[in-house]
């Protein structure tokens, strides 16, 4: 594999870095996309939000984020507690739409809901505090 060369010595020139980072990022983002079932091609790279994530030096998140707006919420997936746009709203029995997103709800009570996010089965609570609503992941 490419990495080899980089084993059992750091890379020596800046060239050699951008070139492992690169290569890195690629192959993670193709394993990834294939396993989820996706198609990968030049057109989904240019639109990919984890290709990004990856070239930028972070890791991808152990499950797939949240999505804000159909796009992936990586803040959120990783315990940031975020502030909503729009207040969330109950949609079907069961369900809360969060920023065009339908949560499973586990839970309410007068502070807010506990939600699930049936991507990945994490917990959130999303709250209003004072007069803005927020969302966080359990236990960040």
């Amino acid at each position: 594999m490419w990495y080899k060369r980089f084993k059992d010595k750091p890379p020596e020139i800046e060239t050699d870095v951008i070139d492992w980072i690169t290569h890195y990022a690629v192959e993670t983002w193709m394993r990834l996309t294939i396993e989820g079932g996706r198609t990968v091609g030049p057109c989904c790279a240019s639109h990919s939000a984890l290709l990004r994530r990856l070239l930028s030096g972070k890791p991808p998140l152990d499950k797939p984020p949240p999505r804000a707006c159909s796009y992936p919420w990586y803040e959120l997936g990783e315990g940031a507690k975020c502030s909503l746009i729009d207040a969330p709203r109950e949609y079907e029995r069961g369900k809360l739409i969060v920023e065009q997103a339908t949560y499973d709800i586990e839970s309410r009570g007068p502070d807010g809901y506990v939600v699930v996010w049936p991507g990945s089965g994490e917990r959130f609570r999303v709250w209003l505090e004072g007069e803005r609503w927020f969302i966080q992941k359990e236990g960040a």
